[in-house]
């Protein structure tokens, strides 16, 4: 997320966070208005990951190149001029955009793979392009379909014509054929994105929330902010370091005042079972 001239510029990664983590948006705006900095957060696990996603795409460019009846346009990064090129290449019908860069109102995002297929557009003429996208995970995640909806949707607004197609490609244990790509129809999720992206249009609309608080969710272990946010919960003695604790259970302490981990500690265990009688592995902790 980025605030250019006062107003947001998102990406398909802001949505799938946003949709990963409601308070990670909230972060994320606050640190593109200059009111508080990003952490440092070193993981060797996940700066591997990312060499070798990069690794997996460029040798999935590699193979898109050996087709000699190809024709491929590769997008500089950083290149102010990228959305133009981009809208030019897929004018001249080039069969295969890679990094291309797409641009539609407030929405701005780099495609791994744009592919020519054979489904006239009202503004190229008798072809227009899907996306495709670099995965190594075997099981696609929701996230990464997010990604491609949104890469999907302004598509449809450049070219004229909806996507019928999303693919993801991902390494294939198959020597002789090393990669698999796993084919998504646009419409088959494209409710759910409305519905997604109108619920994030809100929330970037709307004042920030300040209780607005950073509850532990999956998308945890790969986020940059997780020092900080792991800070204000110790700082707060807050009950998320229950081991087993679910969220009912939280919610259900709160309405009762027992809000911090010393708070339960030194409430009577009867007292815990009358606030929720599914605590019972809880209450044995303290006995």
């Amino acid at each position: 997320m980025k605030i250019v001239h006062g107003s947001p510029v998102l990406s398909a990664t802001d949505l799938s966070n946003h949709i990963a983590c409601k308070h990670l948006t909230q972060l994320q705006r606050a640190y593109a208005n200059n009111e508080i900095k990003k952490p440092h957060r070193k993981n060797h696990f996940l700066d591997r990951a990312k060499e070798r996603g990069n690794d997996h795409e460029a040798a999935y460019f590699v193979h898109l190149k050996s087709d000699p009846g190809k024709t491929v346009r590769e997008i500089p990064e950083n290149d102010p001029a990228a959305v133009t090129k981009t809208i030019n290449a897929m004018k001249e019908g080039v069969d295969i955009i890679f990094q291309g860069e797409l641009k539609h109102q407030h929405w701005h995002g780099r495609t791994d793979f744009l592919l020519r297929v054979n489904k006239s557009s009202p503004v190229l003429g008798g072809w227009s392009y899907e996306v495709a996208d670099t995965k190594l995970t075997k099981t696609t995640k929701s996230g990464t379909i997010i990604q491609l909806c949104v890469y999907s949707e302004m598509l449809e607004k450049i070219q004229g014509c909806k996507p019928e197609y999303m693919y993801v490609v991902m390494p294939d244990d198959n020597t002789d054929k090393p990669f698999q790509s796993e084919t998504h129809r646009f419409d088959d999720y494209a409710a759910y994105f409305q519905i997604a992206k109108r619920r994030f249009s809100e929330v970037i609309a709307a004042e920030p929330d300040p209780d607005s608080y950073p509850d532990p969710v999956s998308h945890c272990d790969i986020c940059q902010w997780w020092p900080d946010c792991d800070k204000r919960r110790r700082k707060d003695d807050h009950l998320t370091f229950v081991a087993g604790i679910q969220k009912a259970q939280i919610k259900a302490f709160d309405r009762n005042n027992i809000t911090t981990l010393t708070k339960l500690a030194t409430t009577d265990t009867t007292m815990i079972d009358r606030v929720d009688s599914s605590a019972e592995a809880i209450t044995r902790v303290y006995k």
